[in-house]
């Protein structure tokens, strides 16, 4: 019988609020897809490593915008990253999570 077909190819996405209001602790998800799992996941605000090895990441803002990043290896050691760009205003509303 023929092999079986390869998985799809990884991908990760981050899902969260992208305006958030100054010293809110907001709550993110890496949504991965394809590739082989388990997951890793390895999270970083403006490049420091954050957060642990959790599909979720709740950053705790202050004053300044921030760019929040993952990256996602899969079983097969391929790594996918993606980010997201979070500003912080004083009237974005309130994380629905806290």
């Amino acid at each position: 019988s023929p092999p079986p077909p390869p998985p799809p190819s990884l991908g990760v996405t981050i899902s969260g609020p992208t305006s958030v209001r100054p010293f809110s602790a907001c709550l993110y998800e890496a949504q991965a897809s394809g590739g082989t799992e388990p997951y890793d996941y390895a999270w970083t605000v403006d490049g420091v490593p954050a957060g642990e090895n959790s599909r979720f990441y709740r950053h705790q803002t202050d004053w300044g915008a921030f760019q929040l990043g993952v990256t996602v290896t899969d079983a097969g050691s391929v790594a996918r990253s993606n980010t997201l760009g979070v500003l912080v205003d004083p009237g974005a509303p309130e994380c629905l999570d806290q």
